[in-house]
């Protein structure tokens, strides 16, 4: 089949094929697919596309798959999207990715996610990041997390966020961390916190900090924590 014989087809016809032919379309005859075919086929066919068909789907025909389309898109073939696709998706499309392939994108396919996706994204799918993921955000990322975000992800992610990243955090955000998270985090990290961030811990999370962060942490840093967070520290230590 030619590619102006798929031109010439109805989106009955199209979506008439079985996945075993979508998966034998060439990536030629995979662009000339207009968007209401693309539409229009079904859960099975998007999840036959292969890594190379995959590729070349245009942003306008990203943009065409269904919400339930998006969430077939098979976990081994995900990281084959370029940037410009994953930023073609909209809000709606990123929130309907499942955990799995969330867990499957490339750092540089979660560095390209804009802020209005990374809200759009569920608990769920936040916390199935791995570390390597969220150590590649942006620090405008960063910033874009909701604290229930913060609070669904583990001590492992946390601890994966660069120096830049947690210098990036807003106090909001920062008191959303729990207190054993906070507690998990490295003496580098710690020491990235300003002045304004840690003077905004809670008595628990302070509480909850280490001799070795304590240690290392600097005479500004040490001079931000409040009267309340002394008394919380001198109990502990």
């Amino acid at each position: 089949m030619c590619s102006s014989d798929l031109v010439a087809m109805s989106t009955v016809q199209t979506s008439a094929l079985t996945s075993t032919q979508i998966g034998a379309l060439t990536t030629r005859q995979i662009t000339v697919l207009q968007t209401d075919d693309i539409a229009a086929l079904s859960t099975g066919q998007i999840g036959a596309l292969g890594t190379h068909q995959l590729a070349v789907l245009t942003t306008s025909q990203i943009q065409a798959l269904e919400t339930r389309d998006i969430g077939a898109i098979s976990s081994r073939v995900i990281g084959a999207l370029t940037t410009a696709q994953i930023v073609a998706l909209t809000s709606a499309q990123v929130a309907a990715l499942g955990t799995v392939q969330v867990a499957a994108l490339t750092t540089t396919q979660v560095a390209a996610l804009e802020t209005t996706d990374l809200r759009a994204m569920g608990t769920g799918q936040i916390a199935a990041l791995t570390s390597t993921q969220v150590g590649a955000m942006t620090t405008r990322q960063i910033v874009a997390l909701e604290t229930a975000d913060i609070v669904a992800m583990s001590s492992v992610q946390l601890g994966a966020m660069t120096t830049l990243q947690l210098a990036a955090l807003t106090t909001v955000q920062l008191q959303a961390m729990e207190s054993r998270d906070l507690a998990s985090l490295d003496t580098t990290a710690l020491r990235a916190l300003s002045s304004t961030q840690i003077a905004s811990l809670t008595t628990l999370q302070a509480a909850a900090l280490t001799s070795s962060q304590l240690n290392a942490m600097s005479s500004t840093q040490l001079g931000a924590l409040n009267t309340l967070d002394g008394i919380a520290l001198s109990s502990n230590q």
